[in-house]
């Protein structure tokens, strides 16, 4: 603790012989009353703040409701003569679960959420291989830990076992019914996998254990016959795969396939037999059929030009959702030959396998664009065809989808993705960046955005380096100790926006989640006067430290450490706490934050804000929309996603003084 009799004491960290001061570490302590307090008076100025401008606030949140209750499906999956999915119905907070019969259309509710906490939501995880028992999970608020449950379809019963609030890895059903195989990361437990009697005629057993390492973490695969247990850790500061295999109607007896594997090596199991898709984090990647060892026997599928971002068997073929550009595609290849087609052909926006559990005889594939709210599609694995099966039922927005480049400081050409209202002019920027994991920013429709573009903002979308578009030679150059470069690149895009766009300077503002929350924070500090405002929600900002928080260990690969003086040399040089510049204007900022979020830990906005409060020179508005329940996992019930995004946008709107209503928009 570093508060001495309720007075802070400031630490000052001697690092690879350099001294940094950390004046708020005690702010890191949740359980301080002294943090309590701090966040208790944000809480209270962030209040103040939208009480003061009524107008912006209440039409904001009228129109998001109006955007955001609708009904609206997902985790589809298909099983014989029945579907089972999620739905919101319009005019309720959370979400259910269904089923529906396949040839009558006759719906039935199986599970609903718990009336007696708003914030605990429910979801699909896995389904029996005869749909007759659906695990389903809670999760409150934001929360990435949840419980798993059990009902009985055909009564609709819940079973009297549940698996313990932690960390999904993985659910395995005997296909006999008799019991489950599953892997929960649990806080203080060692890695295990343990089998579940659904009989309730055996105790909970452990069936594999490994000793907990650092960041490590266990996972569950498996098919009707054969169980996997995959295990990432960290070995002389890289991440390795080590896999074994069972066979699950046995004494669970494990042969280890490989050790120490590149975790781009992703091991699969279906119906008995153990692929490997090779370099599935890079373009390049490819399925190939392995023995128990891990040796190749066959190709499947060759190499692809592309990311490969999801793979699902179903039948006799495997599909795969593959990235090229800023496209994805489907493509199903023959488990039995080298033969691939496209399953689909849409012209625009991304498509990609819906969220669920992929078994029965469909596919289910969601396609959507920046204007175009997710469109569900039918795939049958039998005869082929791909039919709408569920439309959103959200607003479209006529608009503009442009595409331009920018120079980088060192003459790279960094892509950009302009969208706009079609034939309107255009009054503010509001530019979104990622850049990291080397991840792609794929079209993704959001009310909120088409909200804000209706209000007179272009999206800009920059694809910095550290993010996937130019293959793994971006990421790298982004990477690490590169990690500055996607920095400077986001200031590029902005200076030169007047060049490609009709937004003039004083009207930018960066808006920026997890990663890209890193991102336009650290904008902000190196070039305060070329932004209006900051959006910051969920981010990393004191980078000395973010691998001390939750679960960031697993990131060093993609961040470094500060224990290895090459890495702490590149993150002190934009790290967003320690390099807050003094004597300047800074932009209004407004930081988006909750207990629940265990990837980047509200610590980093609790500290930030803190320092920026005592440092900053003048900045306009210093703002955390703070919450108990807010995590990094979507989860908040209606009614709390409607006001905090209408609080984002009613900031926008005021820090950037746009109008509240554009072209006669009433």
């Amino acid at each position: 603790m570093c508060l001495a009799n309720g007075v802070a004491v400031e630490v000052i960290d001697t690092l690879h012989g350099m001294e940094v001061a950390d004046p708020f570490r005690w702010l890191e302590d949740r359980t301080l009353p002294e943090t309590e307090e701090w966040i208790a008076l944000q809480q209270e100025k962030c209040d103040r703040y939208f009480d003061a401008i009524p107008e912006e606030y209440g039409a904001i949140k009228e129109e998001l409701r109006r955007h955001l209750d609708v009904e609206v499906v997902d985790q589809p999956v298909r099983i014989a003569d029945r579907y089972f999915f999620r739905r919101k119905n319009h005019g309720h907070e959370r979400s259910c679960i269904f089923i529906r019969d396949a040839n009558t259309g006759v719906e039935r509710l199986l599970v609903e959420p718990d009336s007696a906490d708003r914030y605990i939501s429910v979801g699909i995880y896995r389904i029996s291989p005869d749909g007759s028992v659906v695990a389903f999970y809670k999760q409150s608020g934001g929360s990435d830990k949840r419980s798993v449950h059990f009902v009985d379809v055909g009564s609709g019963r819940l079973l009297p076992i549940e698996l313990p609030c932690g960390y999904l890895r993985g659910l395995v059903f005997r296909p006999e019914l008799d019991g489950l195989f599953y892997c929960q990361e649990v806080a203080g437990t060692e890695h295990a996998i343990h089998f579940l009697s659904l009989l309730g005629d055996q105790e909970e057993r452990v069936v594999f254990t490994c000793k907990r390492q650092g960041a490590s973490k266990l996972s569950l695969i498996g098919d009707s016959n054969t169980l996997g247990a995959t295990l990432i850790v960290e070995r002389s500061g890289k991440r390795e795969l080590d896999c074994w295999v069972a066979n699950m109607h046995s004494k669970t007896e494990w042969t280890k396939v490989f050790a120490g594997a590149d975790r781009s090596a992703f091991p699969l199991l279906y119906r008995d037999r153990l692929y490997i898709l090779r370099a599935a984090a890079v373009p390049g990647a490819s399925l190939v059929e392995c023995d128990r060892h891990g040796n190749a026997q066959r190709e499947i599928v060759p190499k692809q030009s592309g990311w490969i971002l999801q793979v699902a068997f179903l039948g006799d073929v495997v599909y795969l959702c593959t990235q090229c550009g800023n496209r994805t595609f489907i493509h199903e290849w023959s488990l039995a030959s080298q033969n691939g087609r496209r399953v689909e052909n849409f012209e625009h926006g991304s498509v990609k396998v819906a969220k669920g559990v992929s078994c029965g005889e469909s596919l289910f594939l969601v396609h959507e664009d920046y204007w175009q709210s997710p469109r569900l599609y039918e795939h049958n694995v039998v005869d082929g065809n791909v039919t709408l099966w569920h439309q959103n039922d959200a607003d479209t927005f006529p608009a503009t989808v442009a595409h331009r480049s920018a120079l980088s400081s060192d003459d790279v050409s960094i892509p950009v993705t302009l969208i706009k209202k079609h034939d309107a002019t255009s009054h503010a920027a509001l530019v979104i960046p990622y850049g990291s994991f080397g991840n792609v920013v794929l079209p993704q429709y959001s009310a909120f955005m088409s909200l804000m573009v209706e209000r007179g903002f272009t999206l800009v979308v920059p694809h910095v380096r550290g993010g996937g578009e130019g293959g793994a030679e971006w990421h790298e150059s982004g990477r690490r100790r590169n990690k500055l470069r996607s920095v400077e690149d986001l200031i590029s895009v902005v200076e030169q926006l007047p060049s490609f766009s009709e937004i003039g300077p004083g009207k930018v503002a960066l808006y920026g989640a997890s990663g890209g929350g890193l991102l336009v924070a650290a904008a902000a500090m190196r070039v305060p006067t070329l932004f209006q405002a900051i959006v910051s929600i969920g981010p990393l900002l004191d980078m000395l430290r973010y691998d001390r928080f939750g679960k960031a260990r697993r990131w060093i690969e993609e961040f470094g450490t500060s224990e290895i003086e090459e890495d702490f040399v590149a993150l002190y040089s934009y790290s967003p706490y320690h390099n807050i510049p003094s004597g300047e204007i800074l932009p209004a900022f407004l930081f988006v934050t909750g207990d629940e979020d265990d990837r980047c830990d509200p610590a980093h906005v609790r500290k930030m804000v803190a320092r920026l409060e005592e440092d900053s020179e003048g900045s306009r508005q210093i703002l955390v929309d703070y919450s108990n329940h807010r995590g990094h996992a979507p989860g908040l019930p209606l009614e709390d996603r409607v006001e905090s995004l209408a609080r984002r946008g009613a900031f926008l709107l005021r820090e950037l003084d746009l109008p509240l209503f554009h072209g006669g928009l009433q």
